[in-house]
């Protein structure tokens, strides 16, 4: 069977009843360092069992989980309670542990029945994970199997902003290489940081610019090269100088710019 690939909710119905069972015996085996460990689902006659494991408490005390898979779209009130029915009747020993692995949401109401119904026939301890809950394991810790059951790939997209960081920081040095003086005084730059560089402008050309040296003139949005001033380094490349603007300050330091075609505050400065 194919991967499904989604970009929205996993579809767990577009998985066998098997391949479902398979995911979550998965999932289980890694949530605990268990001293046991069965999967019973492929045999057919699991007496409502299809993991079962055993773990050990820090004091000695070895506690038993049964756990059930159901691939359903819907799971009713009357189905929770014969899931632990079956338990109860097919086996001797009730579990310490019993948890339901279903692929689908269930309400509030009916899980929390679950949990009552377990409690009367002696299951302390009822547990369920749904769709919602699986999905979200998976999404935050368990990225393989997102990928070797649903096809989504999230190692690649990580792969993918490791390289882009690693290329930028590459760039950043080597500008710093290109473009810094050899010998810098920082006493100098401190307030005029454009003073460390050996070159006062640089040409930015896009990368789909044919155009070059010569001027666009039917082009009204942002030209594909233009000359700038360069200013400094930042986080994230070069800060640069477009173009200087006057501005008026008042005698509290507020301060505006002053548009080219304002003549009258122009008056003022």
């Amino acid at each position: 069977m194919k991967p499904t690939r989604t970009t929205g909710r996993l579809h767990f119905d577009d998985l066998s009843p098997q391949r479902f069972e398979d995911l979550s015996l998965a999932m289980i085996y890694r949530i605990n360092h268990w001293t046991e460990i069965y999967h019973y689902g492929k045999t057919g006659a699991d007496d409502g069992i299809d993991i079962y494991a055993e773990d050990e408490l820090n004091n000695g005390k070895k506690r038993v989980w049964n756990i059930q898979c159901k691939r359903h779209k819907k799971f009713k009130k009357n189905q929770l309670e014969k899931v632990i029915d079956k338990i109860i009747a097919k086996n001797e020993k009730i579990p310490d542990i019993l948890l339901l692995i279903v692929a689908c949401d269930i309400s509030k109401k009916n899980i929390e029945h679950f949990k009552d119904y377990a409690i009367e026939n002696g299951i302390n301890n009822a547990r369920i994970w749904t769709s919602s809950v699986i999905e979200s394991k998976l999404y935050a810790e368990r990225h393989d199997l997102l990928f070797s059951f649903f096809g989504v790939n999230l190692n690649f997209k990580k792969r993918n902003k490791i390289a882009s960081i690693r290329r930028n920081i590459n760039l950043k040095q080597k500008m710093k290489k290109d473009f810094l003086k050899k010998s810098i005084k920082p006493q100098e730059t401190l307030y005029q940081p454009y003073k460390k560089f050996n070159y006062s402008e640089v040409l930015i050309r896009s990368i789909d610019d044919t155009s070059y040296p010569e001027v666009e003139k039917d082009n009204l949005g942002i030209s594909s090269w233009f000359k700038v001033e360069i200013y400094n380094f930042y986080y994230n490349g070069l800060e640069v100088i477009l173009n200087l603007k006057k501005c008026i300050i008042d005698e509290n330091w507020n301060w505006d710019v002053v548009e080219y075609d304002d003549t009258e505050r122009k008056k003022k400065i």
